[in-house]
Order: C-alpha cells, then sequence, then structure tokens
C-alpha cells in the first residue's frame, strides 16, 4: 500500500519541532496511480510553503497557474509531466481543489491529510488496488446482518460484536468530535484504533451518551452498584479487551474483502504497540482468570438463612443453585423458559434443554452450548420440582415470570442477577475480583474433573462440545485444546463410553448425582424453597396478570418474618426426622 510522506519544514513545525514528519495513506496499491498522487500532493504543498516565503505570492501565482492541462514550472523529469497533464486532463477541477487546500497553515497535519483526500477524491477511482469510500454506520450495519448467520459457531455471538462496534463510534462521536453521519471506513487509522483501546481499556463498554456521562464525565464514582470498585477504578481485564479488539479486527477484515478499506489497521505493527496487553492476557490465563469456589466457601454463600435474606426473589435465589449444580452459565439460565424444562421421553429424566429460541429471544454464546442437562437429585430435593409446577400453574411461560421483558434484559439479560450476586458477595466479605457469578461454572467443573468424570462427559455438560453431534454420530467434538483433539474428534465414541445400552442422558445424570454433591444444609435450602415459591405470586392490573417474587429490602418486618417461618420450618423437618425415643432405645 503506497503511502505519501512530506518531510515539513522547519519553519512550519512548532516550538518542539514537531511534526518532523507526515504520512498519509494513498489507500491504493497501483503504483502509476499512487505517483500521480503524491505528485500532486507535493507539488501543491512546495506551493504552500513558497507563499510562507519572502517571495511576492502574486508572482508565485503567475508562474504556478495551469492552463488548459499545461504546467508552467520546471518538472525536470518528462514523464512526471506527462502523468500529471494526464490527470489535469481528466480531472480539471484539480486545480480548485489545490488551492482550495491550500488556503491555511495553522494546522499542517490536517491540512496534508484534506490534501491528499482531495486529491484522491479528484483524481476518481483507480482500477487496481484501491478502496471503495463507504459510510461507516452503513458498513457497520452491513458486517453485522452477515455475522448473524455467520457466528453461530464462534467464540462471541453477533451481539457482542455490535456491543463493541457501538463502544467505538461513542467513543468517535464524544471523544473525537466526529459526525458519524458523514464518517468513512477509511477514518480507522492504525492510530484511531489505537486510542480506542486504550480508552476501552479503562473506562470499559461506553456504549451510549448516557453511559458516557456516567463513566467518563464523573457523574458516578466511587463504589459500583455491586458494592465493589467502579469499573472505572478497577480498570478491564486485558483479556476482556483482546477480544474487543479481535472483534474490531474482524470488522477491518470484513471492510478489506468489501473494499471499504485497502488493509487492515489491525496490524503486526498494532500488536507490537499493545505488546504488553498480551503479556497481562497471558499471565491471567496461566490463573485461569475466574476462581472456583472453595466447599467453606459454598457453605457460606448457601448457608439458608443468610442466602434467604438476601435473595428472596424466585431469579435470584434459583440461578445460583442452578448454576452450581448444572456448569450453565448465568444467561443461559436466567432466560430458561418453561417448555425447556422438561422429562426426557426416551429416558424419563427431568432436564433443561439449554438452546437457541427465537420466539423467546433465547441466544447461546456458540453452536456447542446447545444442550440437554440433567436436573440433579440434590436440586429436586432442595424443592426445585415444586417451584416448576408452582409458575407453571400459574400460567408462566419463563421460569422467571417476574422478570420484565424489555431492551436491557434482550440485550445483557443476566446483568441484574450477576450485580445482585456480587452485592451478595460483598456483604460476605469476599471482594476477591476473581470470584464471581462464573465461579459456579469453575466450581462445577473442576469438581466433575476432580471427582472422576471424564473429561469428554464434562464437556458435554458444560457446552464446550457438541452435545448433538456426539448423540447422533457417537463422537465428540468441540475440544479446543490440541493435546485432545484428536482423541476427542476420532477416537471417543461418546454413547458407547459407559456399560452398553445406557443411553447418553443417564449417563450425563449419573455423573451430575455423584460429583455434583456438597456438603450444604439441603434441609435448610429446601425450607427457603418453600418460602420463595410461596412468595411468587400472580395479580391482575389493568386486566393483565402481572407475577411478583420476593419482597422488597425496606419489607424488614416481613423479612423478619419469613426467616422465623425458616427457623420453624428447620425445626420441624429435623424433629421429623429424628428417630423417637422408643426406636433409640
Amino acid at each position: 500500500m503506497f503511502s505519501f510522506r512530506w518531510i515539513v519544514p522547519t519553519r512550519l513545525r512548532d516550538e518542539q519541532g514537531k511534526p518532523r514528519e507526515i504520512r498519509v495513506s494513498l489507500r491504493t496499491r497501483d503504483a502509476r496511480h499512487a505517483r500521480i498522487l503524491a505528485m500532486s500532493v507535493n507539488l501543491a504543498l512546495e506551493r504552500m510553503c513558497a507563499l510562507t516565503s519572502k517571495i511576492d505570492p502574486r508572482d508565485l501565482l503567475q508562474q504556478m497557474t495551469l492552463q488548459a492541462g499545461d504546467l508552467k514550472i520546471d518538472i525536470k523529469d518528462l514523464n512526471d509531466l506527462n502523468l500529471f497533464n494526464e490527470l489535469l486532463k481528466a480531472q480539471p477541477q484539480l486545480k480548485d481543489m489545490l488551492e482550495k487546500a491550500a488556503g491555511s497553515l495553522s494546522d499542517p497535519e490536517a491540512l496534508v491529510r484534506t490534501l491528499s483526500q482531495s486529491v484522491i477524491k479528484a483524481a476518481g477511482q483507480p482500477a487496481h488496488g484501491s478502496i471503495k469510500p463507504k459510510r461507516l454506520h452503513p458498513s457497520i450495519v452491513e458486517y453485522i446482518a452477515t455475522r448473524e448467520g455467520l457466528s453461530r459457531n464462534s467464540d462471541s455471538t453477533g451481539a457482542e460484536k455490535q456491543r463493541s462496534l457501538d463502544c467505538l463510534t461513542t467513543y468517535l462521536k464524544r471523544r473525537k468530535g466526529v459526525d458519524l453521519g458523514q464518517a468513512h471506513v477509511h477514518d480507522l487509522t492504525r492510530a484511531v484504533l489505537l486510542e480506542f483501546v486504550g480508552f476501552y481499556a479503562k473506562h470499559g463498554a461506553v456504549t451510549s451518551d448516557a453511559v458516557w456521562d456516567q463513566a467518563v464525565e464523573g457523574k458516578s464514582s466511587g463504589k459500583g452498584k455491586d458494592g465493589r470498585p467502579a469499573k472505572s477504578d478497577r480498570g478491564v481485564a486485558a483479556r476482556t479487551v483482546i477480544k474487543t479488539i479481535g472483534h474490531l479486527q474482524d470488522f477491518c477484515d470484513f471492510c478489506v474483502a468489501t473494499e471499504a478499506l485497502a488493509a487492515n489497521p489491525i496490524d503486526e505493527n498494532f500488536r507490537r504497540a499493545l505488546k504488553g496487553l498480551w503479556e497481562d492476557a497471558a499471565t491471567a490465563r496461566r490463573h485461569n482468570g475466574y476462581r472456583p469456589f472453595s466447599f467453606a466457601q459454598l457453605k457460606t454463600i448457601l448457608d439458608p438463612e443468610t442466602f434467604l435474606r438476601h435473595n428472596s426473589a424466585a431469579d435470584y435465589f434459583w440461578c445460583v443453585l442452578i448454576g452450581l449444580f448444572t456448569a450453565a452459565r448465568l444467561g443461559e439460565i436466567v432466560t430458561i423458559t418453561l417448555a425447556d424444562v422438561v422429562v426426557d421421553p426416551d429416558t424419563g429424566v427431568l432436564v433443561f434443554r439449554i438452546r437457541e429460541d427465537d420466539e423467546s429471544g433465547r441466544r447461546v454464546k456458540n453452536k456447542n452450548s446447545e444442550r440437554i442437562v440433567p436436573v440433579s437429585r440434590r436440586l429436586l430435593q432442595i424443592g426445585f420440582g415444586e417451584y416448576v409446577a408452582h409458575v407453571r400453574e400459574m400460567g408462566a411461560k419463563t421460569l422467571f415470570p417476574h422478570l420484565k421483558q424489555g431492551a436491557t434484559r434482550a440485550g445483557d439479560p443476566s446483568k441484574n442477577q450477576s450485580r445482585q450476586f456480587a452485592k451478595y458477595l460483598t456483604s460476605l466479605n469476599m471482594t476477591d475480583d476473581d470470584l464471581v457469578f462464573h465461579s459456579f461454572r469453575h466450581t462445577a467443573i473442576t469438581t466433575m474433573l476432580g471427582r472422576g468424570v471424564p473429561s469428554m462427559d464434562s464437556e458435554l455438560i458444560a457446552g464446550h462440545a457438541a452435545q448433538d453431534l456426539a448423540m447422533t454420530s457417537e463422537r465428540i467434538s468441540g475440544a479446543r485444546r490440541s493435546w485432545s483433539a484428536t482423541q476427542a474428534s476420532t477416537y471417543a465414541h461418546a454413547t458407547q463410553f459407559a456399560e452398553e445400552g445406557e443411553p447418553l442422558i443417564k449417563r450425563l445424570q449419573r455423573h451430575i448425582d455423584a460429583a455434583l454433591d456438597f456438603e450444604l444444609d439441603y434441609v435448610g435450602l429446601s425450607c427457603a424453597a418453600e418460602i420463595v415459591r410461596k412468595n411468587v405470586t400472580k395479580e391482575t392490573s389493568g386486566g393483565q396478570g402481572v407475577f411478583r417474587s420476593g419482597w422488597h429490602t425496606n419489607a424488614k418486618a416481613y423479612a423478619e418474618q419469613m426467616l422465623a417461618e425458616l427457623e420453624s420450618s428447620r425445626l420441624a423437618a429435623a424433629a421429623q426426622a429424628a428417630p423417637n425415643s422408643d426406636e433409640v432405645a
């Protein structure tokens, strides 16, 4: 890709002697066309420099007047003269553009950029190795549309890519003053994207003016809504920043393919400039990012009285338990519909169907994430079956019908639950940033592997391997580690691993029931679950049914009443379980 390089004369530099040189991409791979463009820009720049000297500008203009495609100036290279004359014949308006662009010397760098773009525009579209100037916003819309059908088996969804690009456009608008309606894709230079990455690493996902006002303008500070330090104080994890860079790189690759960009600005030089970021990410990866909860921490988190006091709403209560006993992601849990809590007809096992569903708007991370997960016997012991029957009897369609369906929940359905759980951990003095709701997934997977569940079966449960393919072709797929790829894809027969005749779902249920069993107060949790179930109600408002769940944090008297009921239920259950005195004798 050819570019124009101009050594800035000393008299045009600032007090620090900058800029010493300016480079502007000519956005073409055609050597002949690049030569015309570079010569045109250089000629106009020399004219500007001359205007700053003691030569009478009127004399200079007289000498440099362009007449009928013939240039009255000494150009030693006859070939250059012929090329320039050819350009003038094809584009007679170039003279006016050069004179207008040369009208200001206040900002040399901006002037060169403006001048070069004017010349390129005047020269028209070259036939080879060029770009087709395209507006930024339509290109983003087109890109996201193409990814909706292609990204189901990738690491991130179209929504995540859209979120990253929303962050970029908000940054361009608010920090760089860019008119998004007029911005072109080729305005995304390496320098601009490097500045954006630095901003994102500090402030995180600033996707709108409202978020900008809070996160950047300092209208909110101190503690975040989860009780932990605000994200602007913590910064963004290196791996998250790199994931966003990947989204930008994918978009730029698309723009190169559609000839809106001549080359991807996120290249080796870009990565070299952020070398420390990749090193930080590698260090975090060695430490596995989020950490699992210890068994002692699980007992503290799931102490029946403490847990019910802070998590009386059904989603707050059951999401934690489902996450621990299924290894499911929070976004997968909170969007479950009652149609996806069913009895498997082939095995009679109650299961969760985790899948994409256009009707309900459910989304999964990738194709491997679509799976069937048996409901743990411990979940049933706590009372999950009774809760499902209760909300189904009230006419609910979703597992947590009290959650309002809105744009925010559709875009980030688990945000509220994640924030609530973080606040709960803070109340327990668990403020380690590596301990979050996703730690339940780490806990479940680590426990399964530690207790002897074959890795290929734990991957099927967690959604790291394509369960549908395993059930139809009897082979595992989707394992990402190079050391296991051959065995997993070629030699592992998923449905024939256990004793002959045992269905896959039955085997997965056996693993979950045996491995995901922790020393918890299941009797107390069952009593708490009954109180949660009774507090899920349906009222009629405006002719429509409205679901309610839990109680407000200010309802302290009612909360104490429910906690007293919990204690009474636990004592009654303990007395019923204890043998009578005659049997003891």
